[in-house]
């Protein structure tokens, strides 16, 4: 039996007792297939997973509940296994989940930690979470069998991989829960490998505690959605860092037990209201500085010290501390007490100026109108006018306590601006969190680095970023097409820019330096630039419009990784210098990302790479591991604007295990490279079309079908396999001036270009001169146009999308 305190009422209420008897059941990938499980009546964790997955291909778990008490509202678990050996490549709380259908809002909750992930989601009592009382009413109550939702793990090595849910904790909508115990499943990665063993460590168990926490986090009087964001963001940050969930007292333990866990979030969720009126911005205080008070029209603040003091009281019409100061902390605490937008200007005397934070910043929580806090200013402040780096001068920087701290700004609410600021030395120096939080903008900051534009993180810190946008926080802008709103992203301690989770839409992500100082020197984030992934869509990465383009590069890995899941889909890489310095004529000695200047992984789709100079990256330029229906087109790749060799160390274009149904062209200039296009021999690297591109100067093939670094011979039939299902290269049987003649595969596209002057005898395409479909019985013939003595290679792309290797060249007669 658990006894908790019903905030609302005052009063203990005794919840109904639950058995606690779990089940484990580890079926089959359909999870119709369920069964197996031990014996009980009591409610049980169900996992559905496979049995076995080649390498490189993602588990999915499907979870589900068993024998559920009524009125179910929330659940957490953990799930653990080796970091070292597979990767959390997302969830997706919402999809086939049964508390939504039963048309309970859900909010989800997620958090990756150095042993695995933590998991789980609360839910409201009307469709809508996020705004309460515009939804419709739930229509049933949860009890029997309720499906959870999926989440996917990616193997990163072959072996018999363990993964052990723990801490799984059921609630009802008034916050009573009951312990369940978890499964422990384990699947076969590969054909062999040794036991990949899950890491131990006991979760800790709440205290008894009949007290109870006033569930109004934000302290503005309401109970509302802020609220349940603040609860949520504890619960996650708790678990980011690894830290457990029972580490003392926090604003966020509202039921008092010594945890911050889905208890507490279910109560702050089930309390939430409708958001009632805030009061309006009164016009002044008596007594009250002038520059201090929050004025009613206009409702704008300016911030005169560099002290880190909370406001006296909040909500009083008064920026001002204990002390009389008006802080940044005491004007976003006034900021969120009043409805309508808000602005948050700077006067603290003249020149630059310090604010070291003791803790993070309030939430900028309120959804009754935005906040614009303006760096610009300060006295002395003044935004970028160079159009290729930076020479804003910053003025205001606000600074953490270490990168293995606290986070700088969050935002949970819409329209909020950032402006002019340089944020540093924290774990994450922008935190952008969940579905109210559209429409930020993030302009003309320096992020990971001080206002000169030095500083850097000295160590390494996992789960750090500049900038994180998470849990279907849409429509952010960061940076943008002029040079006003550049950011600088660069020195962060981990990713420059990571944004994840179902839900989260069309960021637009422009003319930004990310790994570069603001002169374009080198100040990289220590992994990934660009990092999206779990959810992500329609997302914006530069532009071909003037001043849009990012530069990429400098980043301790990759520079824009696109990965885990088909819900990454229709995002656009567009226009951006990759690997190059900031002219993307050449590249310097530490601009290129240490792996791949672009990645595209564990099975995205439909997203689109175009017009991007990539080069100088210590991988390929682009990589496509397990995805299909991306198109990578009008792309230079290892030579510059200016055709400048600018070459990266791996390949030009790499696909491989299991990319199928990529499209390669049109347009890219693939040059300098080890091999132009390469597809390794991973089974089902298929039906990947490659088409009028120009390849040339390249030291190996300009399309090698492996075994990779020679000319894969036709073979009578074309019976073999391998990736594209080594399509035989057509034919050239003649070439003239006007027509180029031969035989390839029945029905196949034949794409007739004019060959590179290198010493390779098959190929390289390197200007596209014509094109034919082949006849029944294989024979083609090209319209062409070109000169006597030209050379001419040729390739073949059969109806399901295999292209071939470049055929053996001709010389026209």
């Amino acid at each position: 039996m658990v006894s908790v305190v019903d905030a609302r009422l005052g009063r203990v209420a005794v919840a109904v007792v639950l058995a606690l008897v779990a089940a484990v059941a580890v079926v089959p990938r359909a999870e119709a297939a369920a069964g197996g499980a031990a014996g009980g009546s009591g409610p049980r964790l169900v996992v559905g997973a496979p049995a076995r997955v080649a390498a490189g291909e993602a588990i999915e778990l499907r979870l589900a509940l068993r024998g559920v008490p009524a009125d179910l509202a929330g659940y957490e678990t953990d799930l653990r296994f080796d970091t070292g050996s597979a990767e959390f490549a997302g969830v997706q709380p919402r999809k086939g989940n049964g508390l939504r259908a039963l048309g309970r809002g859900v909010v989800p909750l997620s958090a990756a930690h150095a042993d695995g992930v933590s998991l789980g989601l609360v839910t409201c009592a009307t469709s809508d979470c996020v705004h309460p009382g515009r939804g419709r009413a739930a229509s049933g109550r949860a009890a029997g069998s309720v499906p959870l939702g999926r989440l996917h793990v990616l193997p990163t090595a072959a072996g018999l991989l363990e993964l052990e849910f723990a801490g799984t904790r059921l609630v009802d909508a008034s916050g009573n829960t009951v312990r369940v115990a978890g499964p422990t499943v384990t699947v076969q990665v590969g054909g062999s490998g040794s036991l990949l063993a899950a890491p131990g460590g006991a979760v800790a168990a709440p205290v008894s505690s009949d007290a109870v926490a006033a569930p109004d986090l934000t302290l503005d009087g309401l109970v509302g959605h802020a609220d349940v964001m603040e609860g949520a963001l504890e619960w996650v940050r708790l678990r980011e860092r690894n830290a457990g969930d029972c580490t003392g007292s926090s604003p966020a333990d509202v039921n008092r037990d010594g945890c911050v866990d889905v208890a507490d979030l279910q109560r702050l969720t089930t309390d939430a209201t409708a958001a009632a009126t805030l009061p309006a911005a009164p016009s002044g205080a008596a007594g009250a500085d002038a520059d201090v008070i929050l004025a009613a029209a206009g409702a704008t603040l300016t911030v005169n010290s560099t002290g880190d003091g909370r406001d006296a009281k909040a909500g009083d019409g008064v920026c001002k501390t204990s002390s009389g100061a008006c802080t940044l902390r005491a004007a976003i605490e006034e900021a969120n007490a009043f409805s309508g937008g808000n602005t948050v200007n700077f006067g603290i005397g003249t020149g630059l100026k310090t604010i070291t934070l003791s803790s993070r910043l309030p939430t900028l929580s309120d959804q009754s109108g935005p906040t614009t806090i303006d760096g610009y200013t300060q006295p002395g402040a003044a935004p970028n006018t160079d159009p290729v780096i930076s020479n804003a001068a910053l003025m205001i920087q606000v600074v953490g306590a270490g990168e293995g701290s606290f986070d700088g700004f969050t935002i949970t609410s819409p329209g909020n601006v950032l402006r002019g600021l340089a944020v540093y030395n924290s774990y994450v120096g922008v935190r952008i969190y969940g579905a109210a939080a559209d429409g930020n903008v993030l302009e003309g900051n320096f992020i990971g680095t001080n206002a000169a534009g030095t500083y850097a993180a000295p160590v390494r810190v996992n789960g750090s970023a500049g900038i994180i946008n998470r849990e279907a926080a849409s429509q952010t802008r960061i940076g943008g097409s002029s040079p006003a709103q550049r950011n600088v992203i660069s020195g962060n301690a981990y990713i420059g820019i990571l944004t994840y989770d179902a839900g989260t839409s069309a960021l637009v992500i422009q003319g930004n330096l990310v790994g570069l100082s603001p002169s374009g020197g080198k100040l990289g984030n220590w992994n990934h630039g660009i990092d999206a992934n779990a959810g992500v869509n329609s997302m914006v990465i530069g532009g071909t419009g003037a001043g849009e383009r990012n530069v990429i590069s400098n980043n301790g890995r990759g520079g824009v990784e696109l990965s885990h899941g088909t819900g990454v889909k229709n995002n656009k890489v567009i226009g951006n210098y990759i690997g190059t310095d900031v002219t993307g004529d050449r590249v310097t000695s530490y601009s290129g990302n240490l792996t791949h200047g672009i990645r595209l992984e564990d099975r995205v789709t439909y997203n689109t790479i175009s017009d991007n100079v990539i080069g100088g990256n210590t991988g390929s330029a682009i990589k496509f591991d397990n995805v299909s229906h991306n198109t990578f087109k009008y792309n230079r790749v290892g030579i510059g604007i200016d055709g400048r060799a600018i070459p990266n160390t791996e390949f030009g274009v790499y696909l491989t295990n299991h990319a199928a149904k990529n499209t390669v062209g049109p347009g890219n200039v693939i040059s300098n490279e080890s091999a132009g296009v390469t597809l390794t021999s991973v089974a089902d690297t298929d039906f990947n079309t490659i088409t009028r591109n120009s390849t040339f100067g390249n030291v190996g093939l300009g399309i090698d079908l492996a075994p990779i670094g020679r000319v894969t011979a036709n073979d009578a039939g074309d019976s073999d396999s391998g990736p594209n299902q080594q399509l035989n290269f057509p034919v050239l049987t003649s070439a003239t001036t006007t027509k180029v003649a031969g035989t390839a595969c029945g029905g196949c596209t034949v794409e007739v270009f004019k060959a590179d002057s290198g010493s390779n005898a098959y190929g390289e395409g390197r200007t596209y001169v014509g094109g034919a479909t082949a006849r029944g019985d294989g024979s083609f013939t090209a319209a062409v146009k070109l000169r006597s003595g030209n050379v001419v290679t040729s390739t073949a792309t059969d109806t399901a999308g295999n292209t071939s290797e470049f055929s053996r060249n001709l010389t026209v007669r």
